[in-house]
């Protein structure tokens, strides 16, 4: 079978250099759409939007976030040991996991949307309805069903330090989401007249439609270079490992960087359950003012904190397989020279970012959303959270693979 050509090993500087371009392009389509679709939605959808997005990436910390990394590390350790099988094996059962998950997950969200959705609210009436907030947790859940297989794959892919293919998958989700955010958006508004929940829904089920296309894209690159996945790297005399221990090895890889993400959401979870409610109540502000708040840290300015997060996972991503295979082989020496030039790569790249956002919020929020009482002062500062997040996640990544569960827990705690 004719392999494809951009199927090539990545070094560890050049995988992070590939992996990080691939995710800041997908973060700058993630801020270049929300000029228009501030314009169609406004502050009240952007708090609906940002309800449902909330609810969705604290889901997707279970259902994806952990298995795709825990899948690069065994990969990467069984291909440098050699074990072809045991790599076959645990990638099986990867997708069988994560099917099974994203099924679980989905029903969650789906049943428990009315709950949700009363309890973000609570009394507060004026803004978004309860059922406005459920419709929109609903149509959102559909996308936990492809997204933890996809995210399977890419982590299959980075395991053997193949880098192209996962990034332009999400720079492909990224696309024909954004695509289906503003013009389905725009559609459903201005063409069909449309109420403003039905407009959030239609740009939230772009993140379905992404998906989807993006794990068609990446099984599209499997099966064409089936076979070079399959080669034997040595001839190494493989030992038998059963499901059991590989499905234990995945489990045990993939928790610390589930409750990494875990305690990352925990922020937004915050906000969204308190922030709209604690103006209402105690800072006397109309429901219409406190939702429009919340918007501006949960939807309008946390998009500018994504250009640092990509940074991070980036470098995470092409460190994780390069790191393994250095700890496999027990070389101490390029495991401390790898651990210093991601964190000195990471610092070089995201603090002058952070400064320059902070310093010209009043122009970027202007240009991106127009005149605000509150949006420049809520992004001067909340862009220093995505500063200390990104340093927090690299280093206590770098803990995880190194097999330092003791102190990733302590940390995660504090």
């Amino acid at each position: 079978m004719k392999k494809d050509v951009t199927m090539r090993k990545n070094t560890f500087v050049k995988g992070a250099f590939i992996t990080t371009i691939g995710i800041v392009l997908t973060k700058i389509l993630g801020i270049l759409y929300v000029i228009p679709f501030h314009a169609i939605i406004g502050e009240e959808g952007g708090a609906l939007y940002g309800y449902a997005y909330t609810i969705y990436l604290f889901f997707v910390s279970f259902s994806s976030a952990g298995v795709p990394l825990a899948i690069s590390k065994i990969v990467s350790e069984y291909q440098t040991l050699g074990y072809r099988n045991a790599k076959k094996k645990s990638f099986a059962l990867g997708k069988m996991l994560s099917v099974v998950i994203g099924i679980i997950c989905f029903f969650l969200i789906f049943l428990s949307a009315p709950i949700l959705a009363k309890f973000i609210l609570g009394d507060v009436s004026g803004g978004n309805s309860v059922e406005d907030v459920t419709l929109v947790i609903r149509v959102i859940s559909s996308a936990i069903l492809v997204g933890p297989i996809l995210s399977v794959y890419r982590g299959y892919f980075e395991g053997h330090r193949i880098m192209s293919p996962p990034s332009i998958s999400q720079v492909l989700e990224q696309l024909f989401r954004v695509l289906i955010i503003i013009f389905g958006s725009l559609i459903t508004l201005k063409v069909f007249n449309m109420n403003l929940s039905t407009v959030v829904s239609v740009a939230l089920f772009g993140a379905t439609v992404g998906a989807f296309i993006s794990y068609f894209y990446l099984l599209d690159k499997y099966l064409k270079n089936k076979s070079r996945f399959n080669e034997k790297t040595s001839d190494v005399s493989e030992p038998k490992i059963t499901s059991k221990e590989i499905l234990r090895k995945i489990i045990v890889y993939a928790i610390p960087f589930i409750m990494i993400d875990v305690f990352k959401s925990i922020y937004n979870y915050v906000d969204m359950f308190s922030v709209v409610k604690g103006l209402v109540k105690y800072a006397e502000y109309s429901a219409v003012d406190a939702e429009t708040v919340y918007s501006m840290l949960s939807t309008w300015a946390q998009k500018f904190n994504m250009i640092i997060s990509a940074v991070s996972t980036g470098i995470i991503v092409s460190l994780i397989p390069n790191l393994t295979e250095s700890i496999v082989k027990k070389d101490k020496e390029e495991i401390n020279k790898k651990i210093g030039l991601s964190i000195s790569m990471l610092l070089y790249l995201i603090i002058p970012i952070t400064f320059g956002i902070c310093f010209l919020s009043k122009a970027i929020w202007t240009l991106f959303y127009g005149e605000s009482l509150y949006g420049p002062s809520v992004l001067s500062y909340y862009i220093f959270v995505g500063l200390f997040i990104s340093i927090f996640t690299t280093v206590i990544t770098i803990l995880q693979t190194l097999k330092d569960y003791k102190n990733v827990f302590y940390c995660l705690l504090v």
